[in-house]
């Protein structure tokens, strides 16, 4: 007899929807806050379709599953009305910096020092107000999650806008070329702005946690050092010029992006604005949320050693969970351990309350798996298809990456690079890769605005990749048929 999963419910609410590919290296840790909840959502969006989400963790890593009809129909919504209304993008925009500073503020008054001098109630007061703002500007900038060239077409033409397909697929590698810096850079230059201040070691660490952290890893006071010193440390000594280079190379992209503007018509130029506007979007919501994951461990950290449990159990844990303080936690001492040893998953539906499941997570996972690839049908059996990001054609062995940190050593140079998605702690990996092939697509996606800068060949969007793809096969990675063929 089959045994009641909530992944079962999850598929009952998404039936009619197309899902996206899972966001990989996720957690209940802050995922599971209610950020997808109706209070967020109704507020920016007039689009009928509910916007719920699934959370499964393990030892082995963890995936949260979202609706890509959902972040389709937020696209055409908005692309329409900053279509119509040139006023519009910007009262957006206004909106969703306001949240931005909201928690860069809070983040700048909630320091390791400061923290250690107040109360658990104080910072875990703070920690809402961040989760607050956070929720409120992801939901109103997540029309900026996807985009790629067919959904463009399909709104341009129900615009009845004066662009020909022939004129969108000329335009299309210029317009989609990321003129402002990618949050790489950014933080890059932010770092070399710090050493050339010489700020010592302790203020590095609070100004700059945020940037390594992510939905199921946040370095602690040590390892945040240790992760700047590994990846900027070679700078300290040329910081100046390295800044300057930097700084030019930002120059002649701007440059080059303001002469090609002059060559566009009006509509065109509409366009080229939207889909700048929409990339950077996307990498500057990563800031704000990187800050809000910072400061919850920071509360969280001693919370944890004061009941004697190891920081890998913070990943296992929602937000509600551990604002609810050390003496609910210590009631769920023992479920909380068991959610590493068997898995976790929970339903979090647009309305309603969170659910959670805890050993029944390969079940769980068989069904999300086996109703998403059941989605994506395949014209030839050994020829996979998503989106170009980056022209080019590359045959090579395939390696497939699920999670950067603990794999990283086991890539060689001139592999094809397989995995769901990519994230900063992905790039030294892209740089070794002869090509890039990944489930999550659209523009604006990470590994999209990295192969461009890194100008590797890369095709994004072929929702199946690691699931057809193994380890060792030989490939033809075609970035300009957008194909993936099994030799």
């Amino acid at each position: 007899m089959r045994k009641n999963l909530i992944a079962d419910t999850y598929i009952d609410l998404m039936w009619d929807q197309e899902m996206s590919p899972p966001i990989r290296n996720a957690s209940p840790f802050f995922q599971c806050s209610g950020w997808n909840q109706d209070v967020y959502f109704s507020s920016y969006y007039e689009s009928p379709i509910q916007y719920s989400s699934f959370v499964d963790k393990d030892a082995h890593g963890g995936s949260m599953h979202l609706s890509l009809t959902a972040m389709k129909a937020m696209t055409r919504e908005v692309f329409m009305k900053c279509w119509n209304d040139p006023l519009y993008l910007h009262q957006r925009d206004a909106l969703i910096r306001g949240f931005m500073r909201e928690v860069d503020k809070l983040y700048e008054g909630s320091t390791y020092e400061c923290i250690d001098q107040h109360s658990f109630s104080w910072v875990a007061s703070r920690v809402e107000k961040m989760k607050d703002a956070t929720w409120h500007m992801n939901a109103a900038a997540h029309f900026s999650i996807y985009f790629d060239q067919e959904l463009c077409w399909k709104i341009l033409t129900e615009l009845k806008a004066d662009i020909s397909k022939a004129r969108l697929d000329l335009l299309w590698k210029d317009l989609s070329f990321l003129v402002a810096d990618s949050f790489e850079i950014r933080r890059e230059k932010q770092i070399l702005c710090y050493y050339l201040e010489e700020l010592p070691d302790e203020e590095l660490i609070n100004k700059c946690q945020y940037f390594e952290a992510n939905y199921s890893y946040v370095p602690g006071y040590k390892e945040t050092l240790r992760a700047l010193d590994d990846k900027y440390g070679s700078f300290r000594s040329r910081a100046k010029a390295v800044l300057q280079e930097r700084e030019q190379e930002s120059m002649r992209k701007r440059e080059h992006f303001k002469q090609m503007c002059q060559t566009l018509s009006l509509g065109e130029k509409k366009l080229a604005d939207y889909l700048q506007y929409i990339m950077e979007m996307r990498d500057l919501r990563k800031d704000t949320i990187g800050k809000t994951l910072a400061v919850l461990y920071r509360l969280v950290e001693p919370l944890f050693s004061d009941i004697g449990l190891e920081n890998e159990y913070i990943y296992y844990c929602s937000y509600f969970e551990i604002l609810r303080g050390a003496k609910y936690l210590k009631s769920v001492l023992e479920e909380i351990k068991e959610r590493k040893r068997t898995g976790v998953s929970f339903l979090i539906p647009y309305h309603g309350s969170v659910e959670k499941q805890n050993g029944l997570f390969d079940e769980n996972k068989k069904v999300i798996e086996e109703f998403t690839f059941s989605q994506t049908v395949q014209n030839q059996k050994d020829t996979l298809r998503g989106q170009v990001a980056f022209s080019g054609v590359v045959r090579g062995e395939v390696k497939v990456i699920r999670h950067f940190q603990k794999e990283q050593d086991s890539f060689c140079d001139g592999q094809i690079l397989v995995t769901g998605m990519t994230r900063p702690e992905a790039v030294s990996i892209m740089k070794k890769a002869s090509a890039i092939v990944t489930e999550e697509g659209g523009i604006t996606c990470h590994a999209a605005i990295v192969s461009r800068e890194l100008k590797i060949p890369c095709i994004v969007g072929t929702k199946i990749a690691t699931k057809v793809l193994k380890d060792g096969m030989m490939v033809e990675v075609d970035a300009h048929q957008g194909t993936v063929k099994i030799i």
